[in-house]
């Protein structure tokens, strides 16, 4: 199938907000390739220092804030380990996401919108291109697969564990649809 020859990326915001302009906390991100066998090819994962995202404005919603309150205590420390500033890692976060790339999260009103207003408020290009936006949730709910089972307790609400987890069941889906297609 024409997939496999494509690098599948999968991406995962946490942030301080649900609107587009939405403060981004960290990102997690997972290449793959698909196949019978679950594989990372390679894995992104940065938290950010807030600094930058208060100078440009960038929204924190007391809601959200709220709701990060009520995590548990060992998901609000990772947040705050080893922040970085949020130019550097999106100009990394560029770097990384290969133009071809079939880029998956977990439906694209939300991951998608708030890391491009990102990138536009910065200054930076579009590192994917816009034809190979794909929705994970969309596509796994449709094929009855579910998130749950690959989500770990202690890794959910950590961008880099749950896009593992979005890679995880996308991997399986695209493989079934693969052999599918092969019989």
């Amino acid at each position: 199938m024409a997939f496999k020859k494509f690098i599948q990326t999968v991406f995962d915001l946490e942030t301080f907000g649900t609107d587009e302009n939405a403060a981004i906390a960290s990102i997690g991100i997972v290449d793959f390739v698909v196949g019978e066998k679950f594989e990372i090819r390679d894995q992104y994962y940065a938290t950010i220092n807030q600094s930058r995202n208060k100078e440009l404005g960038r929204t924190f919603d007391p809601r959200t804030l709220e709701w990060w309150s009520q995590q548990p205590k060992e998901v609000q420390k990772q947040l705050m380990i080893d922040q970085r500033p949020l130019d550097d890692v999106m100009k990394e976060v560029c770097e990384f996401i290969q133009k071809d790339a079939k880029l998956w999260c977990q439906g694209t009103d939300f991951d998608v919108p708030i890391l491009r207003t990102t990138l536009t408020q910065l200054g930076l290009e579009i590192p994917w291109k816009y034809s190979n936006l794909r929705d994970c949730r969309t596509l796994t709910e449709e094929l009855g697969f579910s998130m749950r089972k690959f989500r770990d307790a202690k890794t959910h609400h950590n961008a880099l564990g749950d896009a593992i987890a979005q890679a995880e069941v996308l991997n399986q889906v695209l493989f079934m649809i693969k052999q599918s297609d092969a019989a």
